[in-house]
């Protein structure tokens, strides 16, 4: 068996911890573009780490905030 470990680094310079494949050894051949995986993968990944894992709360305007904002009313 071999295995990689991937440092997940986000754009922000933010280290986002790591990953790790591991492979039995097969005769099946791997499919799998390792220059991708290498390259542009980790970075990809700890940036969508990154959106996931942000805490801050986005709050909705209120119509007193915005007035262009119009409240619904049901007929």
């Amino acid at each position: 068996m071999w295995h990689l470990t991937l440092d997940l680094v986000a754009a922000n310079n933010r280290q986002r911890g790591s990953m790790t494949i591991y492979r039995v050894y097969t005769q099946r051949d791997l499919q799998l573009d390792v220059n991708l995986l290498t390259s542009v993968f980790p970075g990809v990944l700890a940036d969508a780490l990154d959106r996931v894992l942000d805490t801050r709360i986005e709050e909705m305007p209120s119509v007193a905030q915005v007035p262009e904002l119009v409240p619904a009313q049901a007929s």
